[in-house]
């Protein structure tokens, strides 16, 4: 079977979900012949590829939608993201047509979306099968932002539309309760959990242990050189473990810098398993992958996505979570969250082995002519 799997591009959650089922599916059904196609960095997503035990990447590089423009990590352009879906809407026709025409002349058989609906109303023209997996739909994310405007609010009738024309929608955990599809499937929590031990992880990065928790910050880009330098208060019993090149001061404590590209061997997934607890902005990906390798999480509170709020209560049933307002964070002050929670012990995630076997089986069957 010859599967087209189409990802969104906003963020890197779901790629790395996306990777981690792709790994299941291939071990389920070594003969599944899966396209990746997305806007996602051909080097990001050969690194989600390599931690998922994927042996070739094949990639193709295509946008599906704009998602949600960020201003930066933490601020959403709302109207630079109503601009860029006036210009889709009115691109849309040609852009299902385009994407029918790539799946018609590669002889694809299927196609699995996370969680784009164009590809779904391409497959859908030709007569092919079409499966969603994700825990939300873009309808819903941007329902608030398209509010009180009728153009917009009839193209997301039409994105609907779309979705509905998908043979089923498998709902993972940490889900929007509403969604426009006609079929669904709940499908277990998907996150990569590490390999690596504490002390290997630590070995790899040239890092020594000791009895100082050790609280790993990462929060995506980082792109408003206007909002300046962080200067953490206090905290001198604490390491600071930070992914990417944030402007983050900690005079009193260690600060142990790693870049996003950690190299061969070694993936964002050990880094969570070998801290105490993360200081995060919170996204599926990360909420997930912090659940499965059984870390406590600070999160960063997010108020303009509709989403962060459904993940952060989602989580925190879970592990031990404490949220953390951006102002706090912005101006250090994260002494007391990490305090509380490091009072709490995170449970193990049960290993799914079993569950994991169904879903692909599941996913295979829906997809099958």
């Amino acid at each position: 079977m010859k599967v087209l799997y189409a990802i969104t591009a906003h963020g890197f959650g779901h790629a790395t979900r996306a990777c981690a089922i792709a790994g299941l599916l291939q071990r389920h059904s070594p003969h599944i012949d899966i396209t990746f196609s997305t806007a996602v960095p051909a080097d990001a997503m050969q690194r989600f590829a390599t931690s998922c035990a994927i042996q070739k990447l094949d990639l193709r590089q295509q946008d599906y939608e704009p998602g949600l423009i960020q201003r930066s990590c933490f601020e959403l352009d709302a109207a630079q993201t109503r601009s860029r879906y006036r210009q889709l809407s009115g691109q849309l026709e040609q852009r299902v047509a385009s994407e029918a025409s790539f799946l018609e002349a590669r002889g694809f058989d299927a196609v699995l979306s996370d969680v784009a609906a164009i590809p779904v109303a391409a497959a859908a023209e030709l007569g092919l099968p079409a499966a969603v997996i994700g825990n939300f739909s873009w309808d819903w994310i941007l329902e608030p932002l398209f509010a009180e405007r009728p153009e917009l609010m009839g193209y997301l009738g039409v994105m609907r539309e779309q979705y509905r024309s998908a043979a089923m929608y498998f709902r993972l955990p940490f889900h929007a309760l509403q969604h426009p599809f006609e079929r669904i499937q709940e499908a277990p929590l998907i996150g990569r959990r590490s390999r690596l031990s504490r002390k290997d992880t630590l070995s790899r990065l040239g890092i020594g242990d000791d009895q100082r928790p050790l609280v790993l910050v990462a929060v995506g880009g980082w792109q408003a050189a206007d909002i300046g330098g962080i200067c953490v208060a206090g905290c001198g019993d604490y390491r600071f473990l930070v992914v990417g090149d944030l402007p983050i001061d900690t005079p009193e404590a260690e600060l142990i810098p790693v870049p996003f590209d950690l190299g061969p061997g070694i993936s964002f997934e050990d880094l969570v398993a070998a801290a105490d607890v993360g200081i995060v902005k919170p996204g599926y990906g990360t909420c997930a992958e912090f659940v499965v390798n059984a870390c406590r999480m600070v999160g960063i509170t997010r108020n303009d996505n509709r989403e962060a709020p459904v993940l952060a209560e989602a989580t925190g049933r879970y592990i031990p979570y404490h949220p953390l307002s951006l102002e706090d964070f912005l101006g250090g002050n994260w002494q007391p969250s990490l305090e509380r929670i490091l009072s709490s012990q995170a449970p193990a995630f049960p290993r799914q082995e079993g569950e994991l076997e169904r879903f692909a089986h599941s996913i295979i069957e829906s997809i099958r002519n």
